[in-house]
């Protein structure tokens, strides 16, 4: 979960713009509800949340559903230059594995939405990509693949252009219009795991770009980096942004919350009593909140919003929602888009 807790540059934003261009998705379209605008993205002094990528990312699916594979092509164009000061340490280490520690050390400082997980074996470094369980399937599947892109790229970057990678295995099935073959390997499609592997006399090769010098000053100034970026989220605002990032129906419990944060459901409570909230109100609080983004932005019944929002009928969510508003949802959407005419006449 370590993604939650650090603030990012806006690069990969930039990216996910561009690869919506070249499909013909409009910026203002994939920047939709995530607070960001083109002209704050364009200021290099800025960082962004993790939950507004999240935001664009779901935007860019919901734009293209039908493209399998899209988190791979994405993943392609995030070359050593998209990462700053950290891809200008990778690129000055003085070898492949040199490089892979300092990213696997400095993870934070990426775009990762996956986990990564490292293991050396019969001569190789094997490098597995793992969805975390904190984003719904689409994003899970998105962020694996992407992982999988951006690595490659980083590895051939690094490496060189001409350098083999020894194999890449990808759970999903290949599409019409994917490659083979990335870095001179041939695609290994509809495997058990995400995983790329290199041999270990390829990454303990010296590279000729390498320089002590800046690989030290970069790691110093990665360090402090990572002190910028570490975010002061509350216990609460990261649960609210986990919970809204759940997908329609679903119900998270405190028990798969916890697992999630990698604590005991004992401490969760505490922490969430020390900031005078509890996961009841938390989450009644999110789902009032896309309760009324659907009944006043959707076309939706109300029978259909309830069932979004996890309810077994109708009245269970009627209740709930007059005990939260005082209103039934039929009411609080005729007021709610009164007075949305009434502000948009002023």
């Amino acid at each position: 979960m370590q993604f939650w807790d650090f603030t990012r540059s806006p690069a990969s934003v930039q990216l996910l713009l561009e690869a919506g261009a070249k499909r013909g998705l409009r910026a203002r379209d994939l920047l939709q509800g995530s607070g960001l605008t083109q002209e704050r993205l364009a200021d290099a002094e800025i960082s962004i949340d993790p939950a507004q990528e999240v935001a664009v990312i779901r935007n860019l699916l919901t734009l293209l559903p039908n493209e399998p594979g899209l988190g791979l092509l994405v993943g392609m164009r995030y070359h050593a230059t998209a990462y700053g000061i950290l891809g200008l340490g990778m690129l000055s280490a003085a070898s492949g594995l040199d490089a892979l520690l300092l990213a696997h050390r400095f993870l934070s400082l990426t775009f990762a939405l996956a986990m990564l997980e490292h293991e050396r074996s019969d001569g190789m470094h094997r490098l597995k990509f793992v969805a975390s369980p904190a984003l719904e399937p689409a994003l899970r599947e998105f962020a694996v693949q992407r992982a999988v892109g951006a690595t490659c790229r980083l590895m051939l970057d690094v490496l060189g252009a001409d350098t083999p990678l020894e194999a890449l295995s990808l759970s999903i099935k290949r599409s019409p219009h994917m490659p083979y073959a990335i870095g001179g390997v041939r695609i290994e499609w509809g495997s058990q795991s995400n995983e790329l592997r290199v041999t270990q006399a390829t990454m303990a090769q010296a590279l000729p770009q390498a320089s002590a010098a800046t690989y030290a000053m970069c790691v110093r100034m990665c360090e402090d980096l990572m002190t910028k970026r570490r975010t002061s989220l509350s216990t609460g605002t990261l649960l609210r942004e986990m919970l809204a990032a759940q997908p329609d129906g679903s119900s998270a419990n405190l028990q798969q919350v916890a697992g999630w944060l990698h604590v005991s459901e004992r401490s969760l409570k505490r922490r969430l009593h020390d900031e005078g909230l509890s996961f009841r109100k938390l989450h009644e609080e999110v789902r009032r909140a896309r309760a009324d983004k659907l009944l006043i932005g959707s076309e939706l019944s109300v029978a259909e919003i309830a069932a979004r929002l996890g309810y077994s009928d109708v009245s269970a969510f009627s209740q709930a929602y007059k005990r939260w508003t005082g209103f039934s949802p039929t009411n609080a959407t005729e007021q709610m888009r009164g007075q949305e005419i009434s502000s948009s006449k002023h």
